[in-house]
């Protein structure tokens, strides 16, 4: 009889790891189903306000001359960035750099503009920095928080 109960409760210990990890599991890959839906929705805001904005012949460039920007980066070189980057060509506003996480692993950004890591932005004079992955303002905010550079989220710029 103690046999069968030494047994009953190793099984019942392996029965209650085995659900821990599907739990955990389960939680895991909701919560980064979770993550990614947020950054789809925020990726669908984003783009909404900008068609908005070209629509009513939104300029950038009157935009930043009335913000009295002179270096502006570009925070992000995903597809966002990388159209940003042309509506800036388009409107010929200049921009001094690309600023990136991966910086190291990318070197170059788009027609051969620098790609920096936050930690470097203050060599290149950035005095206005859009971030386009808007579900990370709050963390590029955070780190940059020491920088004389002003913010602004894409979609902020577009609302």
């Amino acid at each position: 009889m103690k046999k069968r109960n030494g047994i009953v409760n190793a099984f019942s210990v392996l029965i209650g790891v085995a659900a821990g990890c599907v739990a955990y599991y389960t939680h895991t890959s909701y919560k980064r189903s979770e993550d990614k839906v947020n950054r789809l929705d925020s990726y669908y805001r984003t783009m909404q306000g900008w068609i908005k904005c070209k629509q009513k012949d939104f300029s950038l460039k009157d935009y930043f001359d009335n913000l009295g920007a002179n270096n502006i980066a570009i925070y992000g070189m995903g597809a966002l960035g990388e159209l940003f980057y042309n509506e800036m060509k388009m409107e010929n506003i200049r921009v001094t750099a690309f600023v990136d996480k991966n910086a190291e692993a990318l070197v170059e950004g788009l027609e051969g503009l620098p790609v920096v890591s936050l930690e470097d932005i203050g060599e290149y004079n950035i005095d206005t920095m859009i971030v386009t992955p808007v579900f990370a303002f709050d963390e590029v905010a955070e780190l940059v928080k020491d920088e004389e550079v002003k913010l602004i989220s894409l979609d902020e710029l577009y609302s």
